[in-house]
């Protein structure tokens, strides 16, 4: 009986941290702006310690900074590794129309 209470155990703590691992990804994860302007959303991640770029852009009636987000993604360098560097930037999608 005790062998199974401490396999148990076992088994519960190594859920607990392969959870854990999970979780950081989600964690480091930018906020989704899709809506916002490019001014919000650089503000937003600006906050977070990202760097916002524009990566496509449709329409030229707005001034940049107005044009509404439609899609983002998320980039890294890994430095050594699978480990993401600090300057993580996140590529916006702009609708200026």
């Amino acid at each position: 009986m005790k062998k199974l209470i401490v396999l148990g155990a076992g088994v519960a703590a190594a859920a607990a941290a392969s959870l854990a691992l999970v979780g950081t990804g989600v964690a480091g994860a930018a906020p989704d702006v899709s809506g916002q302007t490019f001014s919000e959303a650089s503000a937003t991640f600006s906050a977070a310690g990202l760097k916002a770029v524009v990566s496509s852009k449709v329409g030229d009636k707005k001034a940049q900074s107005d044009c509404i987000v439609t899609r983002q993604q998320a980039t890294s360098k890994p430095q050594s590794g699978n480990h993401p560097t600090s300057n993580t930037t996140v590529k916006l999608s702009l609708n200026c129309a």
